[in-house]
């Protein structure tokens, strides 16, 4: 069942914008500190630390949410757009099989855009500083893009749910603009205060603003609670669903 939606993401127009997605923030980021040192010469480059965080304050903050949106919406919608829905959801035990195949897909489609953010990022900032990154901050970021990419999994089977529900891309989109809109603002007024939606971003807040970083347990653990609750509902819908090709 997983060969078989790689072979479905293959042919869909998305599978050629992956690398894209993931390499326009490193590359974006990059474009703008460099011009900014071309266009003022008493511009100062940017620490390690602070170019990450920007950078991975934009890619968490926006590109995440909009491409994991797309990606659960057109794996799932796309049953309904080939009417093949009533034939793969006529036993509840395919069901689950096939539902948990396809979160398992997005979360593979997820893994990959932050491989190619992250090697983006690594030689990006080598040309933006000019040096190769230090091996004791290259590990550091690691485990920063390792848990980001945790807290990413854990909204999957949220995005994937929202496709289902709403049987099309619309409602998982909506719900992305909604998050992408909101998490920044409970950043904004207070930055010691997370959405439960944003911890695959706390990490990059805390170089940011300053304050002080969550424990990397508790974030873990909300991770884990925001997983287990919305699997649950997205397996108990998929069981209960009415289906309509």
């Amino acid at each position: 069942m997983l060969y078989n939606e790689w072979l479905k993401f293959r042919r869909s127009g998305l599978f050629w914008t992956l690398p894209v997605v993931g390499l326009f923030s490193p590359l974006l980021f990059m474009s703008l500190r460099l011009s900014e040192k071309l266009r003022f010469a008493d511009s100062q480059t940017m620490p390690w630390l602070d170019y990450f965080g920007n950078e991975k304050m934009f890619y968490c903050f926006f590109i995440v949410l909009i491409w994991m949106g797309l990606i659960a919406g057109q794996l799932i919608s796309r049953e309904y757009t080939d009417h093949t829905v009533s034939i793969l959801y006529t036993y509840p035990a395919s069901r689950i099989s096939i539902i948990l195949s396809k979160t398992v897909m997005v979360g593979f489609i997820v893994l990959l855009c932050q491989a190619f953010e992250f090697t983006g990022l690594y030689f990006t900032s080598w040309i933006y500083k000019g040096e190769v990154m230090p091996a004791q901050i290259l590990v550091q970021e690691l485990q920063r893009t390792g848990i980001s990419l945790l807290g990413q999994l854990a909204l999957v089977p949220l995005f994937v749910w929202l496709s289902q529900l709403g049987r099309s891309i619309l409602l998982p989109i909506i719900a992305a603009i909604g998050l992408m809109i909101t998490n920044p603002m409970v950043t904004a007024i207070n930055t010691s205060s997370y959405s439960p939606f944003s911890m695959y971003v706390s990490s990059y807040i805390s170089i940011i603003s300053g304050s002080p970083a969550l424990p990397v347990g508790r974030v873990l653990l909300v991770d884990l609670m925001m997983f287990v609750v919305t699997m649950s509902i997205l397996l108990f819908h998929t069981v209960k669903m009415e289906i309509r090709s």
